[in-house]
Parts: C-alpha cells; structure tokens; sequence
C-alpha cells in the first residue's frame, strides 16, 4: 500500500485551510503580511503533523477547514447578508460539526466575532447579561437596571 495519495490530500486539504485562514485574517483587519505569516505558522505548526501522519487523523484537517470556512462564510453574511450566504455557513458548521465534536466552540467564536469586531452585539449583549450578573446584583442595582 502507497499512502502517498493520502499524504498529498491531506497536505492539499491543509493549504486550502491555510489560504481559508488568510482570508479570515484579512477580513478581520490583519495586515497582508500578517495574515501570512499567521496562516504560515498554523500550516506549519508541528501538532499539526499527526493528521498528516495517520489516514485517521483527515477528520482533524477536515474539520479544521469547515471551521475556518464557516468562519469566513459567517463574516461574509454579516457583511452582505443572503439566504446563500446563510446557508453557505451553517452548511460549512454543521460539516465541522459532524466530523468533530470539538467544533462546538464554533458557536462562541461567532458570538465573540459578532461582539468584536462586527459590533453586532444588541440583542446578545441585552440577552446574556442580566442571566449572568443576576445572582450578583443587589435590589437596588436590579432597579437601576430595569432600564436598560
């Protein structure tokens, strides 16, 4: 048996994340040369070598590539937003998802993106604040809050 073919599509599938991650650093502001040297070091960073190594291990390239996709897909419609672009996003999540359960931490990520640098943080912000800080507040700071 030759693993070169499963040596050479893991290696593609890797670069095509690694451009993916570019993409995604460009978007969020990251210089050119930035956003290269980031995308560089995590093509080449050496705990990326088992899924290289093992046949087994394609989930964690895969899932690594729908997660960055779905990174860019989600910036993407928050720019332009479009039924495609939805789609084009939870698809690429959901792909993530059902290859790796690690992937979960998608959704904080798209929260946090969405709190910075997109500033789309009203509703989530109204939502999730008083559930947290409520056991912490005292009666006169839950009235002062009422308003907000």
């Amino acid at each position: 048996m030759n693993p070169t073919g499963h040596h050479f599509t893991s290696a593609l599938l890797n670069a095509l994340a690694a451009g993916l991650l570019f993409l995604v650093l460009r978007k969020l502001g990251a210089s050119q040369w930035l956003a290269a040297a980031g995308s560089l070091f995590w093509a080449l960073h050496p705990l990326r070598v088992e899924s290289f190594a093992w046949i087994a291990e394609r989930k964690d390239v895969l899932c690594g590539l729908f997660f960055i996709a779905a990174v860019l897909a989600y910036l993407r419609c928050a720019e332009h937003p479009s039924r495609r672009r939805y789609a084009a996003w939870n698809i690429a999540a959901a792909l993530a998802l059902m290859l790796k359960p690690t992937a979960v931490c998608l959704a904080p990520v798209l929260l946090l993106l969405d709190y910075w640098p997109l500033g789309r943080n009203s509703g989530f912000v109204r939502l999730l604040v008083p559930v947290y800080s409520e056991p912490c507040r005292s009666q006169r700071d839950r009235s002062a809050y009422e308003g907000y």
